[in-house]
């Protein structure tokens, strides 16, 4: 700096992105899988939006991704009584329950297949910025706040906060079951 004047030199940086994974962690242990992994395992698509706090709908699109019970298989599986927790990389997590990943007739209706979403609309992670994510495929393509309150265990989801779009949790580095 010079009397009133200041001098700047810009500077290059590249940043390598890191390759996208996710850990899963169940009573059997626990795996890393990268990018490569969860696209190599079966995988469904479907249409789907949610609804926000507010009551708008976000997140229109086809989304592709691996059920979330193949990725628990992996670990054990989950049972009746656990909680499943979903992080994302910044520390946010939702919970979950055994219905959200084996939903019976009801359930299913209102939130249809929860998967780990890996591309929306065929844009694939990493160029998908949200990264993986966690998506629910209802027939209706619709998974409005009313069908989050129906598929949330008591002290979750939408009887903590009224949002499916919170459940709806971006850039996930960790699923983990945890034992009732």
């Amino acid at each position: 700096m010079q009397g009133d004047s200041i001098g700047f030199l810009p500077v290059s940086v590249e940043v390598e992105a890191s390759e996208k994974s996710v850990e899963v962690t169940g009573r059997d242990g626990r795996i890393t899988l990268s990018l490569d992994d969860v696209l190599g395992m079966p995988s469904i698509e479907g249409y789907s939006s949610y609804q926000n706090f507010y009551g708008n709908w976000k997140g229109h699109g086809i989304y592709e991704g691996v059920p979330i019970s193949e990725l628990l298989e992996l670990v054990g599986g989950i049972q009746q009584g656990d909680v499943l927790r979903i992080e994302a990389s910044d520390g946010y997590y939702q919970e979950y329950c055994y219905w959200n990943v084996y939903p019976n007739e009801t359930w299913y209706a209102a939130q249809g297949d929860m998967i780990l979403a890996y591309a929306l609309n065929g844009t694939f992670v990493p160029d998908w910025t949200n990264g993986f994510e966690v998506a629910f495929l209802p027939n209706d393509g619709a998974y409005s706040n009313d069908d989050c309150v129906a598929t949330s265990a008591e002290g979750q989801g939408g009887n903590e906060y009224l949002s499916a779009g919170s459940r709806w949790i971006k850039d996930i580095s960790k699923i983990i079951v945890i034992p009732g």
